[in-house]
C-alpha cells in the first residue's frame, strides 16, 4: 500500500518485542505494492540488524508463510522465508493486524534494477527449482488447487467478487453529475471499456472450461512472480518474495511472467529465450498461458477499480489507480497480451 495504516509505529515495535524478542529502534514505512490490506516497513534492531516487516489487516494466510519457509528449509536458494517467533509461529498480531518478519534484502526489485541475461536465466532456474521441489505434505496441505473459475480467482486474490465490482462501476457511471473530475474520468473509462472487458470475462470463462476438461498437471506456483516480487541483491543474487498467492496450478501460471511478461517490463523474444534456458526444456500450453494472462488482466482491473471507488482512498491514490487502469489497456500491456493469445 502507498500510504501508512492507521496503526502507530510504537504499537508495532512493542508487538515485535513481545512476539520475537527483538528490540526494534527504527521502523520506516515503505510505500510498496497495490494490496490495500498490506503495508511494508524497514526495521532495525538495537544490534544493527535490518529486517523487512510486512503488516496485514486481519488474519494472515498461514499457507503463504509455511510454503516459502518449507522451500527455504529444503534448500531452495532463491526464496526469502519468514522468520519464526519465539513460539515458533511465522507471524505475530497487534490491534487487529498481523505482521511477519523477513531478512531484509539489500538490493532492488527486478523492475527497478533491470534484468539482464544472467537475471532472466536465474529467474527461470529459480522457478524450475520451486516447481520441482518435493515437500512434505504438512506445509502444503492447505494450498488451493486452481479450479479455473472467476469466483475462485477473486477469492484467491482477496478482492471483491467480480459481479460486485461491475455493479459498483455501473452504478457509478449511471450518475448524472460528477463534482470530482476523477469520478467523471472513471465513469467515462467504464463506458468506453465495458464491452471490451466483458469480452475478456467471456474468454476467461471459456478458457477455464477448456482447462477443466484437459486436466493439466499442476505444480506448486508462486502465482504472482512479476519483477516487483523479484529482488536482486548487492551480490547480484536473485530472490523471490511475497508468496500471498501460492497455488497449485499449471506451470504457465508462473511461466507467463517470463514468456511475454505483463507488458510493463521488457520480456521480448530474447528475454523469453533466456528465461526458458534457465527453466529448462518444456512445452508451453497456449490454453493455460492465455488463461493466466486473462486472469491477470481481470484481477488488475478489479483491484484498481476498487481503489478508485474506495471512499476512504486519497485523491492521489485514486489518481494512481486510474492511471494503472488506463495503462492495462495500452499497446503491449496485459490486456493486449491476453487478446494476442485469443488470436494465436
Amino acid at each position: 500500500m502507498l500510504e501508512p495504516p492507521d496503526l502507530p509505529a510504537d504499537q508495532i515495535i512493542a508487538a515485535v518485542r513481545r512476539h520475537y524478542g527483538l528490540p526494534l529502534v527504527t521502523l520506516t514505512f515503505l510505500p510498496l505494492g497495490q494490496d490495500v490490506q498490506a503495508w511494508a516497513y524497514r526495521a532495525t534492531t538495537a544490534e544493527g540488524r535490518t529486517l523487512f516487516l510486512k503488516l496485514r489487516r486481519g488474519a494472515v494466510n498461514p499457507t503463504a508463510l509455511r510454503v516459502p519457509r518449507a522451500l527455504a528449509d529444503h534448500g531452495a536458494t532463491h526464496v526469502v522465508a519468514p522468520l519464526p517467533t519465539r513460539a515458533q509461529r511465522l507471524w505475530g498480531d497487534v490491534a487487529g493486524f498481523t505482521f511477519m518478519l523477513f531478512p531484509f534484502i539489500d538490493g532492488a526489485t527486478g523492475m527497478a534494477h533491470g534484468m539482464e541475461k544472467r537475471h532472466w536465466i536465474a529467474f527461470g532456474a529459480a522457478l524450475k527449482e520451486i516447481h520441482a521441489m518435493p515437500l512434505a505434505p504438512d506445509p502444503v496441505r492447505d494450498v488451493s488447487r486452481d479450479a479455473f473459475t472467476l469466483t475462485q480467482l477473486f477469492q484467491r486474490l482477496r478482492q471483491a467478487p467480480w459481479t460486485e465490482v461491475v455493479t459498483a462501476l455501473e452504478s457509478h457511471s449511471a450518475r448524472q453529475a460528477f463534482a470530482d473530475p476523477g469520478a467523471r474520468e472513471l465513469a467515462a473509462w467504464w463506458q468506453d471499456k465495458r464491452v471490451e472487458i466483458q469480452a475478456l470475462v467471456d474468454r476467461f470463462v471459456a478458457l477455464g472450461e477448456d482447462l477443466r476438461a484437459m486436466l493439466p498437471p499442476l505444480v506448486l506456483c508462486h502465482a504472482d512472480v512479476h519483477p516487483n516480487n523479484v529482488l536482486i541483491d548487492t551480490d547480484d543474487h536473485l530472490w523471490i518474495v511475497d508468496w500471498d498467492e501460492v497455488l497449485y496450478a499449471p506451470k504457465e501460471c508462473d511461466l507467463m511472467m517470463g514468456v511475454g511478461g505483463l507488458g510493463n517490463y521488457p520480456a521480448g523474444p530474447g528475454e523469453t529465450a533466456w528465461f526458458l534456458h534457465g527453466y529448462g526444456s518444456t512445452a508451453i500450453d497456449p490454453v493455460a498461458l492465455a488463461y493466466y494472462r486473462h486472469a491477470r488482466a481481470l484481477g488488475d482491473i478489479g483491484a484498481n477499480a476498487e481503489e478508485v471507488l474506495r471512499p476512504t482512498a486519497s485523491a492521489a491514490a485514486r489518481r494512481t489507480a486510474m492511471q494503472r487502469l488506463r495503462l492495462l489497456f495500452a499497446p503491449g500491456y496485459i490486456v493486449s497480451l491476453a487478446r494476442q493469445g485469443e488470436r494465436s
